[in-house]
């Protein structure tokens, strides 16, 4: 009996430091990035992913494919969840100016929020940004955008500002920083 307390103590007082965690992938309803979202399925397999939309309906990537989200903006527990993914694609700006959104935002910019893409503009857009690093998709007006609302554009493949990392799309810079996050 005293060897099992021994052995065990250390895990009792620590925890288990092998727990899997929790990621949140936010798609768009329409036109979300489908290489994306697939590339960060195939990437992310050691974690465990919910996808999340406006609802749980089928939602339509930018070539035809379709996902069906496991819960709606308005049931996510942002304690459940590890990090925040938002895929890019110009469907993303559907969610521009959502005040559903905006307090899941705002919790996951100090736990950990990744933006791809368009999903840049939504985090500029609702101040996430402002006046911090960060990137988007190589296009003049994307990238006028994020200046227009303080955003210290930086042509990288990852930028990285405390818990907020932002890139053009997944990479395997991205990725690494991801791991690093949590």
């Amino acid at each position: 009996m005293k060897s099992f307390f021994i052995f065990f103590l250390p895990f009792l007082l620590l925890g288990n430091k092998s727990q899997t965690k929790n990621y949140l992938i936010l798609i768009a309803p329409r036109e979300f990035s489908e290489a994306d979202f697939s590339t960060l399925q195939r990437n992310l397999s050691d974690v465990s992913l919910t996808i999340a939309a406006l609802d749980t309906t089928p939602c339509l990537g930018d070539s035809e494919m379709v996902v069906k989200p496991h819960i709606s903006i308005y049931h996510i527990d942002t304690l459940k969840y590890d990090l925040l993914i938002i895929v890019g694609g110009p469907g993303v700006l559907f969610y521009d100016g959502n005040k559903n959104l905006l307090p899941i935002l705002n919790h996951f910019s100090r736990k950990g929020l990744v933006g791809l893409g368009m999903a840049n503009l939504v985090l500029a857009r609702s101040g996430i940004l402002k006046d911090k690093p960060a990137t988007t998709v190589r296009d003049i007006r994307a990238i006028k955008e994020l200046k227009n609302f303080s955003v210290l554009y930086q042509d990288k493949p990852v930028v990285k500002t405390g818990k907020i990392l932002t890139a053009p799309s997944v990479n395997k810079k991205l990725l690494l920083e991801i791991s690093r996050l949590n």
